[in-house]
């Protein structure tokens, strides 16, 4: 009997809805073709038990299923006469072992989708003992996960789609060199057989100018806490007042409504207490991103949606976010050659910055690599050949 082709999915419930909707365009372009598209939650296989952080259920569009497999003999039954193409959404760490055996077992062919064009953390890490212990445990653990590649005790990476130009050349260069092959077990790209260049996330929405977006990077990020261990409520305080206060400036002097867009992980209520003028909103970033006459952000990849719709950018720059989202800011405004405004000034200086700012000055950059063919097309053509 000849396998049904089934496409999907493969994630755990804490990343659940930010993985599937940062991706949605393409997801759902695979749905149309393929007429259904899986989610397969296998939470229930994670070594270690972790509190879900988002524990809202999607509202799913027609046709798109999700399953969560409660043990190996359901998740058995439901791959029966099934060839499985799925996208990895599953880290490295130990706590998904279990998990990468399991899809062996079940002979999934894996596809890794890369195309947000990120600033990575490594990039901005400085020399403390966390960040030590950090990169000691991710490497201990990238070695290990690579030696059960080597074995093929794990499923490789059939597909690997990302904007690099220069990774996805190392990549199909190293697999051509079979006499790399054992040292591949020291640079973590062992895993992938084939690497394919695509554009960075494109947003197709509609544009308009109807609003100025703040993207929150949420000033309690878990990527924070855990660096700074403890962060400073006064700090907060004096953050969203400040906040606050720049965002009615700015909105008052535009004559636009503002709409604050909530970073997957922030905590809504703590938002309520200090942007109470503010529309609060989650999960549809980009969207509101195209009605944007002005973007502001902190630092995320979003940024990446706004240059790809040539819309200005400010970034606000706020050293009460801790040392290590500063640098984020900085590595941000290095990179992309952004504007900026310093939240930290007094409130007259921050209104002098605030007037002295002119969007039709502001440079909207674009992107100069995109490729004619979108991404869409091209991992349409990529997966329809597996």
């Amino acid at each position: 009997m000849k396998k049904e082709n089934i496409f999907g999915l493969i994630t755990t419930n804490k990343n659940l809805y930010h993985s599937f909707n940062i991706q949605k365009k393409i997801y759902l372009g695979i749905k149309s073709k393929y007429k259904k598209f899986y989610i397969i939650d296998m939470s229930n296989f994670l070594i270690l038990e972790k509190k879900d952080i988002f524990n809202k259920r999607l509202k799913l569009p027609k046709n798109i299923i999700y399953f969560k497999p409660k043990n190996l003999d359901e998740l058995n039954k439901f791959v029966i006469n099934k060839n499985l193409i799925f996208f990895n959404n599953l880290g490295k760490s130990f706590n998904y072992f279990r998990i990468y055996l399991i899809l062996k077992n079940i002979n999934i062919k894996l596809l890794l989708l890369l195309n947000l064009g990120d600033i990575g953390n490594e990039e901005i890490e400085a020399f403390s003992a966390i960040s030590l212990y950090e990169k000691f445990l991710k490497s201990s653990q990238n070695f290990i996960f690579n030696i059960f590649l080597f074995f093929k005790i794990f499923p490789q990476i059939e597909v690997y789609f990302h904007t690099n130009k220069y990774l996805v050349n190392k990549i199909n260069n190293l697999n051509k060199n079979k006499s790399k092959k054992f040292l591949s077990l020291f640079f973590n790209l062992n895993y992938i057989k084939k690497a394919c260049l695509i554009n960075t996330r494109q947003n197709n929405y509609p544009i308009t100018n109807r609003f100025i977006s703040f993207i929150d990077s949420n000033f309690y990020h878990p990527d924070r806490a855990k660096r700074e261990l403890k962060i400073n409520n006064h700090d907060a305080e004096i953050y969203f007042n400040k906040l606050n206060f720049l965002l009615e400036r700015i909105s008052k002097k535009f004559k636009k409504k503002i709409i604050i867009c909530l970073h997957p992980s922030s905590n809504k209520n703590i938002y309520k207490k200090y942007l109470k003028n503010f529309t609060l909103i989650k999960h549809d970033s980009q969207k509101i991103i195209s009605n944007s006459y002005l973007t502001l952000f902190h630092e995320s990849s979003l940024i990446i949606d706004s240059l790809n719709l040539k819309k200005p950018i400010i970034l606000l720059k706020s050293k009460f976010l801790g040392k290590f989202m500063y640098k984020r800011i900085e590595k941000y405004l290095d990179k992309y050659k952004l504007k900026s405004l310093n939240m930290d000034l007094d409130y007259n200086q921050i209104i002098y910055q605030i007037n002295k700012i002119s969007v039709s000055k502001i440079i909207r950059l674009k992107n100069d690599n995109m490729s004619k063919l979108s991404s869409d097309k091209l991992i349409l053509k990529e997966i329809s050949s597996l």
